[in-house]
């Protein structure tokens, strides 16, 4: 995979401006994020490439990028989900000093003394594990601080770029729902205000998932459609389109 803090940016993916302006204008959203993009098709839409040039406008517009892959393994618990993406968001604040004693709107965290310390790994899991309830509130704390540490650290907000999203697997007998938890999460983080917007990108069984999973949803998302290479507009798949209207006319 192409990395754009290697040296260099991604290929420009050809015939793409049109869902390059799409993700820049959500980019926009400052005070409250309404809408987060979702990307659904098959392969051959070129969605890595897309996601690749995505994750180097976030950065340019300085949003803080933290990607994961979720395709493989199936079948990830609630608590690996939240593994996953602790890990992968400490690959990016562990650089980043922030206070020690922190509290947010959404309740204390545990008290490490007055002072600064590196939000490693480490800091991240005993947040979370010091955070009482579900893993559903332990992970909303960790977002929402994540949030906040990177508005005091210059940025505008995070972007998590989850890719593969359709493997994720609710399992109502095991009482595991690792997507409907994602998403009551950074419902919750958003509506307080907090700056963490949602990447998702899968295959075109990935919009009625979500729908499936929590019928809200269908007005958190905004497709940005994908057209073929050549210029001719593919089926746009599921959710609201990125225009913000059903039908897809411009307001």
């Amino acid at each position: 995979m192409l990395r754009s803090d290697a040296g260099f940016s991604p290929p420009h993916p050809a015939g793409r401006e049109q869902e390059i302006q799409h993700f820049e204008k959500l980019l926009e959203q400052d005070d409250v994020i309404l809408q987060n993009p979702l990307l659904a098709g098959f392969g051959g839409a070129e969605k890595t490439v897309l996601v690749e040039t995505f994750r180097s406008c976030a950065r340019q517009k300085k949003w803080v990028w933290v990607g994961t892959d979720l395709a493989a393994p199936a079948g990830l618990t609630e608590e690996q989900l939240a593994g996953r993406l602790l890990t992968d968001l400490a690959a990016v604040t562990s650089s980043w000093m922030v206070a020690a004693e922190r509290t947010s709107d959404m309740g204390s965290i545990p008290e490490f003394g007055e002072r600064e310390i590196r939000a490693t790994l480490d800091v991240l899991r005993e947040i979370f594990d010091g955070t009482p309830g579900l893993a559903q509130d332990r992970l909303k704390k960790i977002v929402a601080l994540a949030g906040q540490w990177a508005r005091e650290q210059g940025f505008r907000g995070i972007v998590f770029g989850c890719d593969g999203v359709q493997a994720l697997s609710e399992r109502e007998p095991e009482e595991e729902f690792p997507l409907a938890l994602l998403l009551d999460v950074f419902q919750s983080v958003q509506r307080a205000g907090i700056p963490a917007m949602l990447l998702f990108s899968g295959l075109p069984a990935l919009p009625p998932k979500l729908v499936e999973a929590r019928t809200f949803s269908e007005r958190m998302f905004r497709t940005i459609p994908l057209t073929r290479p050549s210029g001719v507009a593919s089926r746009t798949v599921g959710m609201r389109p990125a225009s913000g209207r059903p039908d897809g006319r411009q307001p």
